[in-house]
């Protein structure tokens, strides 16, 4: 539901139904969804700063049923190995919906447990340099694009199972990703 007392970019977040009601889902897409709302909500980030443009989208699978490909921040589904499989996303940034439209471009893969702490580091960097760039489109194609990319190498990587399980549960899911 909507809550009333919290930044716009927390309520305007869009999730498409993903693996817990689609069959075509790979991932809980509205988990993850939910885990990105707490941690932006628990973060010291001012997200009232955020420009009312500003976008995040998940696609529990490659279909674009969340709009991954028209946000400045999208995630799109997908299966992950490593030993054994787990949830990942691939990550999407730039989407331009103004001037001069473009789909947000793939950069790279990571895992469904850290995207949070992704986003949140992301948008962090993007409101140090605010004042320079007046969408975080803008900051994305001029200069985010290279810090979010190197970020991601971060994440790419996860622990073994016996070192920590929690990688290989999707969010929302009560049973080892499989």
């Amino acid at each position: 539901g909507i809550e009333v007392d919290v930044p716009l970019l927390v309520n305007k977040m869009i999730s498409c139904t993903g693996a817990d009601m689609c069959r075509l889902g790979v991932c809980f897409s509205k988990g993850l969804a939910t885990a990105i709302r707490k941690e932006l909500i628990n973060s010291t980030l001012d997200l009232d700063r955020l420009p009312v443009t500003t976008s995040i989208h998940v696609s529990g699978c490659p279909n674009s049923c969340g709009q991954q490909l028209w946000a400045d921040i999208g995630f799109s589904g997908k299966i992950l190995r490593s030993g054994r499989a787990y949830p990942g996303y691939q990550v999407y940034l730039a989407a331009n919906r103004n001037d001069n439209p473009r789909l947000a471009e793939p950069v790279g893969n990571m895992n469904a447990r850290d995207i949070p702490k992704f986003v949140v580091k992301l948008l962090t960097s993007y409101l140090k340099v605010q004042s320079e760039y007046p969408t975080l489109t803008s900051y994305l194609e001029k200069k985010g694009k290279t810090y979010a990319i190197k970020l991601l190498s971060k994440y790419k990587d996860v622990p073994s199972f016996a070192d920590d399980k929690n990688y290989y549960f999707d969010w929302g899911a009560e049973d080892i990703f499989n």
